[in-house]
């Protein structure tokens, strides 16, 4: 099941606007879209009210109801095989059947359309199913960049009875670190028992779900990233680096990375899927508010391209305030969100990636914002640009004449420097085209 677009009605900052989300055209890349825009144009109000659409019982706490500024008010998703609409009225959003007219304007949600998969996904997270006798072919998670995992402390490895898709939906929810933890603990746990049973398949599949966590870690800060275990007590602990530390130990960008990453895996481990699809190759959805909020910029570069090489088969939407997240996207399609003159938010057609700006053209066109060096700087900066257009568009001696002026540029000082290679950077990632196209 995948979602083509998100219809806000009367809705925060929205009037009357649709969000549309085109696939992407890469299948071993996850289809990936940036809601980007200035504070206030709605971009948490749009992830939350696809969280609330999906999962309307269970994430009454993010507040999407008082976000409803009519009685005509709505927010409606559609898909190829899944549409939904949701109509305030009432003071709430409530779990609905098929509604009549009057059902409508007393505020329920009408499934007027859903497979198989999505009706079992609500059944079980807004009535609460009976986990480990259903089988899914789809499953739903938001996390933002404000989550944290702050201890490794495990009193016991008992067994997590809780059902794997309560939570799923709450972006930043309750301190589940020790849950994490005790998860973690009990993978290796279980590992070990499985080696001594001579039992290899199931041990490896122990151990994967732990090396894919560790692996985007890895991959994002460009660190040896390990979950540590010791003979001592059952607490888990990273190694960082060349260090073994506690979690309230690791770096803020750090924590936050592995908490939502974590908890995604755990959760997907958890459930059980149709067919026995392995975890990275299922079809889920994941929705992101700011996840890149504590990261160094050079982290930012590295997010997205990690996450769509792990999860293929999902579909990601994401807000960011990061031109370095927005520049790093390989495939899929970044949604602009502006607002009027009268403070209503609209959404531009989404544009799909890679772009073919460089990162100063991101920053200016996407995030407005201009640059604040010297005069001499700025010109030569725009010097810099208007030459990477030319590289762009295929021109002969383009290429020599920008390496000459980003040298030139670099000799400015470290941190012009290092705008000078991201624009480098970007640019060598965007094919030039033929002279005359």
């Amino acid at each position: 099941m995948r979602i083509d677009s998100l219809h806000l009605e009367g809705v925060g900052p929205f009037e009357n606007t649709t969000i549309e989300f085109p696939r992407g055209k890469r299948d071993d890349r996850a289809d990936v879209y940036l809601l980007v825009g200035e504070n206030g144009c709605g971009k948490t109000t749009a992830l939350h009210s696809l969280a609330t659409l999906l999962s309307p019982g269970a994430t009454i706490g993010l507040g999407v109801a008082r976000r409803f500024r009519t009685p005509n008010s709505r927010i409606s998703l559609s898909g190829p095989e899944v549409d939904l609409l949701a109509i305030r009225s009432g003071g709430r959003i409530d779990a609905g059947e098929r509604m009549t007219q009057d059902d409508a304007r007393n505020g329920l949600i009408n499934l007027m359309r859903a497979p198989p998969a999505f009706d079992l996904w609500r059944e079980d997270i807004i009535e609460g199913g009976f986990f480990g006798q259903r089988a899914y072919e789809w499953a739903a998670f938001a996390y933002s960049g404000n989550r944290f995992f702050e201890r490794g402390n495990v009193g016991s490895l008992e067994e997590n009875r809780a059902h794997p898709l309560v939570g799923s939906l709450g972006f930043s929810a309750a301190d589940e670190s020790q849950t994490l933890a005790t998860w973690i603990a009990g993978q290796q746990f279980k590992r070990l028992k499985a080696i001594e049973a001579g039992q290899q398949d199931r041990a490896a599949q122990f151990k994967r779900s732990i090396e894919t966590i560790e692996g985007a870690v890895r991959g994002i800060i460009g660190d040896d990233f390990a979950f540590h275990s010791s003979v001592d007590d059952l607490n888990v602990r990273v190694l960082l680096g060349d260090d073994v530390i506690d979690f309230d130990l690791m770096p803020a960008g750090v924590k936050s990375i592995v908490s939502w990453i974590s908890d995604l895996l755990m959760r997907m481990d958890r459930i059980q899927w149709a067919q026995g699809v392995p975890v990275l190759e299922r079809e889920f959805l994941l929705l992101l508010d700011e996840i890149e909020v504590h990261l160094h910029p050079a982290w930012q570069r590295k997010l997205l391209p990690a996450i769509q090489q792990a999860f293929p088969k999902a579909q990601i939407i994401a807000s960011t305030h990061s031109p370095f997240v927005v520049a790093s996207l390989e495939d899929g399609a970044v949604i602009e969100l502006t607002l009027d003159e009268k403070g209503r938010s609209h959404a531009e057609r989404a544009v799909r990636a890679p772009l073919e700006m460089s990162y100063s053209q991101t920053l200016r066109r996407l995030f407005g914002i201009e640059s604040d060096f010297d005069v001499e700087t700025e010109k030569l900066f725009k010097e810099l640009q208007a030459t990477a257009t030319r590289v762009l568009k295929g021109e002969s001696g383009a290429r020599e004449e920008l390496d000459r002026r980003a040298a030139e540029l670099k000799t400015r000082g470290e941190e012009i420097a290092q705008l000078v290679q991201f624009e480098l950077n970007q640019l060598n990632r965007l094919k030039p085209r033929p002279t005359g196209t």
